[in-house]
């Protein structure tokens, strides 16, 4: 990846920033896949392996001005942005490859020919225009509102006999939001808002996925305390979604309309000059509401866990030979969530330490971070009975940085 971020303010208010990215990633694969269990309880199996490409460029533009108007405080953006994505990928199986004995395995057989059902370049171009306005008064009030303009062109060209096509998409979307800042720290707040997520692919039927649509409801309060340093706040959310993609195995299929609704709490909390203190909750409950299969109704999608939750601890040194560092450490916890649709059987909750050390000074910055610190095997969810995924192994980032 490659990109920049540029900033720059007019003497008469205005402020333009821009940032822009550039992607490329290359990845082959090929393995031997277990899929399930068969009669005798030899373990089946498949044949995989794909070669893929993908390049990604992003750019956004963005104009902000603050200014006074009716006895009002208004914080307008205006802004454009441009997404480019390509991907050319071969994927194909190898099936049946020959069962195993997960007691005493057996390896090397051979397998059969490998079957080329995907191969092809599939392109997703996206302009965004859109505008927000912030508006303060009456000693506390806050409106906000923004609208959006999406205009979508996605094609894919198939190097084998079916599979080619093109389809271009719009939408409007915006959101209003309405708020109240009393003295005391507390912010009660309500909004409505539309969204529109279009995806690039083909269905498990051969066609086009379509854009995801709906609308989402959410009322909170948001608590900034003058007795200590912090920030709670407190949701509860109502969504729709159309077209919801719903990845099934190997492949991918979109459900009429899904409903969530929940509960979001989260807390930050600096305790003293050297310890913070994070945490957060999520209960989402969701069932499908509208769908061609009437079995699926009233059922959980797959992969969304109902309860999640976080906690992180940080220390960080203020004085002497080692002011700048800074360690923490926390626990993550995902819920057991659905291994399939018709929910007859579960993926298990799990929970997952994370850790870090980090260094800032004179505008250097190192940090290491080390996600699932213990290497703890868990699944992290099921897209059908056998497509499970792990989540993932003991992982270490080191970042480096320097600002000027």
């Amino acid at each position: 990846m490659i990109g920049y971020e540029f900033e720059h303010e007019f003497d008469n208010g205005w402020n333009f920033s821009q940032n822009l990215r550039f992607a490329h990633l290359d990845k082959s694969e090929e393995l031997v896949y277990p899929y399930a269990y068969t009669a005798s309880g030899d373990l089946a199996r498949l044949g995989f392996k794909h070669d893929t490409s993908v390049d990604s460029f992003n750019v956004d533009n963005r104009l902000r001005k603050d200014f006074e108007a009716a006895g009002a405080e208004h914080n307008l953006l205006l802004g454009l942005d441009y997404k480019n994505f390509k991907i050319d990928q071969t994927q194909a199986s190898a099936f049946p490859a020959p069962d195993l004995d997960p007691v005493d395995p057996v390896y090397g057989g051979a397998l059969p020919a490998y079957n080329i059902y995907l191969d092809g370049v599939s392109r997703m171009q996206q302009v965004g225009l859109y505008a927000q306005d912030q508006i303060r008064f009456g000693g506390g009030w806050l409106v906000t509102l923004n609208g959006r303009y999406d205009y979508v062109d996605s094609e894919t060209d198939s190097r084998l006999a079916t599979g080619s096509y093109t389809s271009s998409d719009s939408a409007v979307s915006g959101r209003a939001g309405l708020a109240y800042e009393f003295d005391n720290g507390l912010t009660p707040y309500v909004s409505a808002a539309t969204f529109f997520n279009p995806l690039i692919g083909i269905s498990a039927t051969g066609t086009p996925l379509v854009p995801e649509e709906g609308v989402q409801y959410e009322a909170g309060i948001k608590y900034e305390p003058t007795v200590f340093d912090g920030l709670l706040t407190a949701s509860v959310f109502h969504l729709t979604k159309e077209n919801a993609l719903n990845p099934d195995g190997f492949t991918q299929t979109q459900l009429g309309e899904v409903e969530s609704q929940g509960v979001e709490l989260e807390g930050k909390v600096n305790i003293d000059q050297n310890w913070k203190l994070l945490a957060s909750y999520t209960y989402t409950d969701m069932e499908i509401t509208e769908e061609g299969i009437a079995a699926y109704i009233g059922k959980r999608p797959r992969l969304i866990p109902e309860h999640q939750a976080s906690l992180w601890i940080d220390y960080t040194v203020t004085e002497g030979a080692m002011e700048g560092v800074s360690v923490g450490g926390g626990l993550r916890y995902q819920g057991k969530s659905a291994a399939d649709i018709e929910n007859t059987l579960w993926v298990p909750d799990a929970v997952v330490a994370d850790a870090a050390i980090r260094y800032e000074k004179n505008g250097w910055g190192a940090s290491l971070n080390v996600s699932n610190l213990f290497d703890k095997d868990y699944v992290k969810g099921c897209q059908g009975l056998f497509t499970c995924g792990y989540g993932e192994q003991r992982t270490v980032t080191l970042k480096l940085s320097k600002a000027w």
